[in-house]
């Protein structure tokens, strides 16, 4: 069994000195949340950075890297990993 990682933590792993595109989706809805830049996401105070303070203690379902960004698959509930 995995470990859940936050949608926090998970940024926070990625590569610190690198900007790059990012596009959230909400798993039980399969739509996209945002897609922007991750430095807009987690550090501005506009739409982006309002969305990062609710969906950051969300947790990580799955993850590709595509030619368009990282994008994220993220779930609400820790139970919902199994």
């Amino acid at each position: 069994m995995r470990t859940p990682i936050t949608l926090h933590e998970f940024l926070f792993t990625l590569n610190q000195d690198e900007d790059m595109r990012v596009h959230l989706i909400d798993y039980e809805r399969d739509e996209r949340i945002c897609s922007c830049w991750k430095s807009s996401f987690q550090f501005s105070n506009d739409e982006y950075g309002m969305k990062y303070q609710h969906y950051k203690g969300w947790f990580v379902e799955d993850f590709t890297l595509t030619t368009g960004g990282l994008e994220i698959t993220i779930v609400e509930l820790e139970a919902e990993l199994d």
